[in-house]
């Protein structure tokens, strides 16, 4: 990896550009776990330019990975409800790099980037939480990075369409 890479929180000016990676990595990811169907209907859900800014409105941070000027990375967390115990919760909600990026280590560098930018918040206690496929080979790496799989659920999302999750967790 060089050493030209820049993280940088994304704004709503950045929202056609999140999309556009969207439209590359989401099928890249999920093909051989989804049908067409869902992946179309997943990505209009999750991507559309008013669903990203709804979320941005809401308190969801993105971050743009850029290598040599080019953007080929993105994820974004947002802030849950506090735990019965009043630890602090995040979702990891996104965490997608360019299928040519893949296995190069940026993964692990923006995973590291979004923990840090959690603790910078200075909260006592924190933890970061995420929903995972169970197929996705990502449920590796996350164990790798210090997350646990806390349960697995299968979720509806609409129009006969399921999420089948493991919902992983690590505080912070």
């Amino acid at each position: 990896m060089t050493s030209d890479i820049i993280i940088r929180r994304a704004t709503k000016e950045d929202i056609a550009l999140i999309r556009n990676m969207a439209q590359i990595i989401f099928p890249h990811t999920y093909g051989k776990m989804l049908s067409q169907e869902q992946i179309d209907y997943m990505m209009e859900w999750m991507y559309s330019p008013e669903n990203i800014a709804a979320g941005i409105d809401s308190g969801q941070e993105y971050f743009i990975v850029e290598m040599a000027g080019e953007p080929v990375s993105y994820s974004a967390i947002a802030p849950q409800g506090d735990d019965p115990d009043g630890t602090k919760v995040f979702e990891l909600l996104r965490i997608y790099i360019l299928p040519e990026y893949q296995k190069t280590g940026l993964g692990k560098l923006l995973f590291d980037h979004v923990c840090e930018h959690i603790r910078s918040k200075r909260l006592t206690k924190c933890r970061m939480m995420l929903h995972v496929n169970r197929e996705n080979p990502a449920v590796q790496f996350y164990l790798h990075q210090g997350m646990r799989i806390l349960y697995s659920k299968d979720f509806d999302i609409g129009n006969n369409f399921w999420m089948n999750d493991h919902i992983m967790g690590m505080d912070i």
